[in-house]
């Protein structure tokens, strides 16, 4: 079992530093959204393109939705650290088994669940940005069900080496 935690781990590392190279690229995307509204003004033509703003906020959404078993590998998660630093080793595990097990996980299965009919329904229709030069918007939302799938995997890591972190103890 710790050895699929440990696969798992590898993967999660893996899309975290994809994840980092996008941020780059997502910044290079803004520079030049940046630029080229400026040089229009200048030109007197419009430079810029819709395919350059939506390229940027699809990467944005990519990194949050990735972003998120990124964060549970690392245990970056938002939580009460004033309280949490306060609890025993024993009582941080027990608190993190029960965070992965009973709220991430469920999570990642009602998320897909509420996403389904508009996943599903976009896909369908193959649905694209209503702005001209913009990009196919069904990629990017069958995206979602991919980082609520690796938030439940890396939830069912997290449950493994917790488990196992105890069963030394």
């Amino acid at each position: 079992m710790l050895k699929i935690a440990s696969l798992i781990d590898f993967l999660v590392e893996k899309i975290g530093q994809i994840l980092g190279y996008l941020c780059l690229l997502m910044i290079v995307f803004g520079f030049l959204n940046a630029i080229l509204r400026k040089l229009s003004q200048y030109v007197g033509t419009n430079l810029t393109s819709n395919l350059y703003f939506e390229a940027q906020w699809y990467i944005f959404a990519l990194i949050f939705v990735y972003g998120f078993s990124y964060t549970l590998l690392y245990k970056e998660h938002v939580k009460i650290d004033i309280f949490f630093n306060r609890f025993s080793q024993k009582t941080q595990k027990a608190l993190n088994f029960v965070m992965a097990l009973f709220i991430f996980v469920p999570v990642s299965f009602l998320l897909f669940y509420l996403t389904y009919p508009m996943v599903w329904k976009s896909w369908q229709i193959k649905e694209v940005s209503p702005d001209p030069g913009g990009l196919p918007r069904y990629p990017l939302k069958l995206a979602i069900w991919g980082g609520l799938f690796l938030l439940f995997l890396q939830s069912l890591s997290e449950t493994i080496k917790t488990w196992y972190s105890w069963r030394k103890e």
